[in-house]
């Protein structure tokens, strides 16, 4: 189960980040101000979906088009016709689809630049099948792919992809690596599951 006292306790460690709690080598590429920056943007947004959400929670619903209309400026979406098709969640999807797309763009960097980004979205019984990849570098061989939900993980600790995930189970959908996506381009890749309207089981007592 979970609930919005959780996710408010979550983005309060969010929020109480300083760039004395935060240790990078000397030489790395990204540097404790726009590590806070970047996390306190984030929690601002989730912050902001929670006190809409309080009194109405369980009764959203959301276009797949507005979900990812900012990963668009990222990358392509193929929606197989299914634009105007509505899943269970509120605007905090768009903050985890565009969470998605600022991963990629982050960790999935070579030599010729930011990796090129793609999804398609499959229709089944119950639910949208979200199939998110990317050409950048991947993950290496000896990296367990669970770990890179953990907010403790990474140059970022992980934090996007935990809150993602999170945001994600809150609406009984799921968020996982999925190798198989990987290996289209040979870069990152994941499965995004969001389950329709009015065929999710409420999780919120």
């Amino acid at each position: 189960d979970y609930n919005l006292r959780t996710v408010r306790e979550e983005i309060q460690y969010l929020k109480d980040f300083d760039e004395t709690q935060i240790s990078l080598q000397e030489g790395e590429r990204a540097g404790p101000r726009r590590y806070v920056e970047k996390i306190s943007k984030l929690s601002e947004n989730v912050s902001d979906y929670v006190d809409s959400s309080i009194e109405n929670f369980g009764n959203e619903a959301v276009s797949i088009e507005e979900v990812f209309e900012s990963f668009e400026c990222h990358g392509e979406v193929d929606y197989s016709g299914f634009e105007e098709s509505e899943v269970y969640g509120d605007q905090a999807l768009c903050v985890v689809a565009n969470t998605l797309a600022e991963n990629s763009k982050d960790h999935g960097k070579t030599e010729e630049g930011e990796p090129d980004l793609y999804a398609e979205v499959k229709e089944e019984e119950d639910l949208y099948r979200i199939d998110i990849w990317d050409d950048g570098t991947g993950l290496s061989e000896d990296f367990n792919e669970e770990e890179i939900f953990r907010r403790d993980t990474g140059d970022n600790s992980g934090l996007g992809l935990y809150l993602a995930r999170e945001i994600t189970e809150m609406f009984d959908g799921s968020l996982e690596y999925s190798p198989e996506n990987a290996a289209r381009e040979d870069g990152f890749g994941l499965e995004w599951v969001l389950k329709k309207p009015g065929e999710h089981v409420d999780s919120i007592e």
